[in-house]
């Protein structure tokens, strides 16, 4: 009998925490999203190399390619 209680008293918990998965799912896109434009836009900005750090165009560019050398 007990066990029945805590799998009918589970069950409706899991069952109200449900209702709000779709908005966390939704919020947490919606802010992984803002994080990845945020960086993308500063680093379109810095046209500067910073220590360590460059940027993807300038890696690409120095990628090999089949009818290049590296430079």
């Amino acid at each position: 009998m007990s066990l029945a209680v805590a799998r009918h008293s589970l069950i409706q918990t899991l069952r109200k925490l449900m209702q709000h998965a779709d908005t966390a799912t939704a919020v947490l896109l919606i802010v992984a999203g803002l994080y990845t434009i945020y960086f993308w836009i500063l680093d379109l900005a810095d046209t500067r190399s910073s220590a360590g750090i460059r940027r993807p165009v300038l890696w690409v560019e120095n990628v090999p390619g089949p009818d290049r050398t590296a430079s």
